[in-house]
């Protein structure tokens, strides 16, 4: 029979004290959340903004304040494709942008929001000449960008080939954009188009993201 030295048994009990399951946060923590990342921690909400339960009557108006965010011009109106134009991700509201300073932000008075990690959203792009009460689409390169404290921490660009968009063609498809792990942690989020681009409008809808409250103390 073979005999198991002590320092073996000294091993194997070691081993066996370890917690199981890996570290608290997993995969899901990440640096400069101050901790934050479990699913079921207080304080973090996932959002998929779709902008179907907007009301109505605002239509048209500025968002602001809107799901834990302020929406910097941006305004939510119907993507009406009876004859053709952009087919919304999830119809049929969407979230009109303009070309340029358009922002989602955790900066705004009475927020309760710190950070926030930017997942996805669908886009395209529109020069605003309306199919009959369409949006027609229009070719654009889309620049993102992240901020935390006023400093830049993210960038990222993506191209937007328009498609259909007609009433022979079909109507053309918005395009999914997946942001990097840099956007996790930002407190401000720019949209921009190439300046070459005849663009007026970014259309965009189905945005996925995870806030972060303050910390009370």
């Amino acid at each position: 029979m073979y005999k198991i030295a002590p320092i073996c048994l000294a091993l194997i009990a070691t081993v066996a004290a370890l917690p199981q399951g890996g570290p608290p946060f997993g995969g899901d923590h990440h640096e400069g959340d101050k901790g934050r990342g479990g699913p079921d921690e207080p304080g973090r909400t996932d959002y998929l903004s779709t902008f179907e339960d907007y009301d109505d009557d605002a239509l048209g108006n500025d968002i602001g304040p809107y799901n834990g965010l302020f929406w910097e011009n941006m305004a939510v109106d119907v993507a009406d494709t009876l004859l053709g134009g952009i087919k919304a991700q999830s119809p049929p509201n969407v979230a009109i942008a303009d070309a340029i300073d358009a922002s989602i932000s955790t900066q705004y008075p009475g927020s309760v929001t710190d950070i926030f990690d930017l997942h996805r959203f669908y886009f395209a792009c529109s020069n605003d000449v309306l199919v009959v009460g369409g949006l027609t689409p229009t070719d654009c390169t889309l620049t993102v960008t992240g901020y935390r404290a006023s400093q830049q921490i993210a960038r990222q660009s993506i191209r937007y080939f328009a498609a259909g968009g007609t009433l022979l063609s079909g109507d053309a498809p918005m395009r999914r954009f997946t942001l990097n792990n840099f956007f996790k942690g930002v407190d401000t989020v720019r949209f921009d188009v190439d300046s070459l681009d005849e663009v007026d409008s970014i259309i965009i809808d189905n945005v996925q993201y995870t806030t972060y409250n303050a910390d009370l103390e």
